[in-house]
């Protein structure tokens, strides 16, 4: 999932890609396993996410769509 949206970045979130997966505390737990920091995950609407930061300071959220 590429959100490609036309305004103002929310300062809370920033610019960021979002990558969709199917179990995102299996994910989490994965990219923690590895050294990884990533945020807990949260639920938003029926899905949820979790955040992360890229060598290059490039923001990354991992979401898991609802049902």
């Amino acid at each position: 999932q590429i959100h490609l949206i036309e305004a103002d970045a929310p300062p809370s979130l920033g610019q960021h890609f979002a990558l969709a997966v199917t179990d995102l505390d299996q994910a989490v737990t994965e990219l923690r396993g590895l050294g990884v920091p990533v945020t807990d995950p949260v639920k938003v609407g029926t899905g949820r996410q979790s955040f992360l930061t890229d060598p290059a300071g490039n923001r990354l959220e991992l979401q898991e769509p609802g049902s």
